[in-house]
């Protein structure tokens, strides 16, 4: 009895990928002979193909994972060098000194950013209800005009029906 595995799956498949890869290494050394293409090489190419693009996913991947980790490495190194005091022959309080002026400026830059940016959104804000501000004059005055439309035309088929009345 045969028993079927993931693994006999696997080296089986893989042995035919092999044997079709030197078929085809044979097959581009020869000139001028034409291939027997079966069902089987079709496949077969399908495969090799999926197997090629699942590699280059991976590989992509990888350099993808080890583009962040590098650039993770660089951040904490950069991170770590601005805390690492420097070797002067200052006393401790000028260093405590530097250390408060740098967290004031970046505080301070901070906060001015965040105003920049509170200034951008107010300034979107306004110009955002000025359009619909505008867009509601538009709209009451097509509606003014549909009423003054609708009332000229009331009166004109009164004033015709009070003629025909009379007559």
């Amino acid at each position: 009895m045969f028993v079927l595995d993931a693994r006999r799956v696997r080296e089986r498949t893989n042995l035919l990928i092999e044997q079709h890869k030197r078929e085809n290494r044979e097959n581009l050394k020869r000139s001028g002979v034409d291939e027997d293409v079966t069902e089987r090489t079709t496949l077969l190419d399908e495969i090799t193909e999926l197997k090629e693009e699942e590699e280059r996913e991976k590989k992509e991947e990888k350099e993808k994972k080890e583009k962040s980790e590098n650039l993770g490495k660089e951040i904490r190194k950069r991170a770590l060098k601005c805390l690492i005091p420097k070797q002067d022959d200052e006393s401790d309080i000028p260093k405590r000194r530097n250390s408060q002026t740098y967290l004031v400026d970046y505080l301070k830059e901070k906060s001015e950013m965040e105003m920049a940016t509170k200034r951008t959104e107010l300034e979107l804000r306004k110009e955002e209800l000025r359009l619909q501000k505008a867009q509601f004059d538009l709209d009451r005055e097509e509606r003014l005009q549909r009423m003054e439309i609708e009332k000229t035309g009331e009166n004109c088929i009164h004033g015709f029906v009070e003629e025909t009345n009379k007559q």
